[in-house]
């Protein structure tokens, strides 16, 4: 995946993990989760500060003006990148516990 691709689908992934976040709030083992989704997040956000800006425009839920030229995903496109990088990052992230996560 290009960058500008990485540039258009970090938010909506972080986005994603953020709403995951609350809904396993109610699990009994939240915190593994908690510990894994605020790594992954973090290094996203430094990844999405490395690519830097790129001149992208959402026009629409599934167009993006990209240096000018409009290109348009359909939402299973995007869908399938945003499941895509989610995987990448967590088959990559190193998870910084900040709590024993087996302790309630």
């Amino acid at each position: 995946m290009n960058d500008t691709y990485k540039f258009i689908v970090i938010p909506i992934a972080m986005k994603v993990l953020q709403h995951d976040m609350k809904v396993f709030q109610s699990f009994k083992t939240y915190r593994i989760y908690e510990s894994l989704i605020n790594s992954t997040i973090a290094e996203m956000q430094r990844d999405l500060s490395k690519i830097g800006y790129k001149k992208v425009k959402r026009v629409s839920k599934t167009k993006y003006q990209i240096n000018g030229d409009m290109v348009e995903f359909s939402p299973y496109e995007l869908r399938q990148m945003t499941s895509e990088i989610v995987r990448e990052y967590f088959h990559s992230v190193e998870v910084e516990f900040k709590e024993k996560a087996w302790i309630n």
